[in-house]
């Protein structure tokens, strides 16, 4: 339910993700693919044929791995106004898009629904981190962190709320045996909130002290 043009960009970055992907022209192809365990993603061609979308979403969600199965909807701009957000899609992308785009989209949702995914994945709002593969994602797109940097963030992470002074700091990240100044922290503060800008008011400093880590850390299971 993908028309050729579409279907060839989906193939690009299908193939980027390291997956292979699958056209289904009509219902009945839609629910034999699906049978298919290794469908990991359902992308749907609204275009300007609104009901054939919904209808395509439907028999999706009413398969017996339909919910299992994350769903993107592709739609023409020009239609987008008119777009039923209850239609059962997980995310919609506008027709016609660029490769990067249809990548970060058709990738986070991916990524968001266990594929590759491990089971204690937290999120911070726009920011959501996998503690075991060591993978930070902002808006869909992955964060390069350095070791260092990834360890401080868990180590915020692990202490919501508690004003955490440098040494702390030093001590659990770079270890007991460091000799290295507060100042080492400063500036790997400083780098991850530049890489992930939410974090510039989560991460608040304590003058005197150190660093406390404000706000929600909601768990997601894989």
């Amino acid at each position: 339910m993908v028309p050729a043009n579409l279907s060839e960009v989906a193939g690009a970055v299908l193939s980027e993700l390291g997956l292979t992907h699958v056209q289904a022209q009509t219902p009945a192809g839609l629910r034999d693919a699906l049978y298919d365990e290794e469908v990991a993603l359902a992308l749907v061609s609204f275009g300007r044929d609104i009901p054939a979308g919904i209808a395509a979403c439907s028999a999706i969600r009413k398969h017996p791995r339909g919910e299992r199965v994350p769903i993107v909807a592709a739609i023409a701009r020009e239609a987008a106004a008119s777009f039923p957000f209850d239609c059962g899609a997980d995310d919609a992308i506008t027709v016609p898009f660029a490769l990067e785009e249809a990548r970060l989209c058709l990738g986070f949702a991916l990524w968001r629904n266990d594929i590759g995914v491990s089971q204690n994945v937290v999120k911070l709002g726009d920011i959501v981190v996998d503690p075991a593969a060591m993978r930070v994602r902002f808006r869909g797109a992955p964060v390069d962190l350095t070791y260092k940097e990834f360890a401080l963030l868990q180590c915020f992470l692990g202490s919501p709320g508690i004003a955490l002074q440098r040494s702390q700091i030093l001590n659990t990240v770079w270890g007991p045996d460091y000799y290295g100044g507060d100042r080492t922290v400063d500036i790997h503060v400083r780098r991850l909130r530049a890489k992930l800008p939410p974090l510039d008011e989560r991460i608040q400093t304590v003058h005197g002290v150190g660093y406390r880590f404000t706000g929600q850390v909601l768990g997601e299971e894989g």
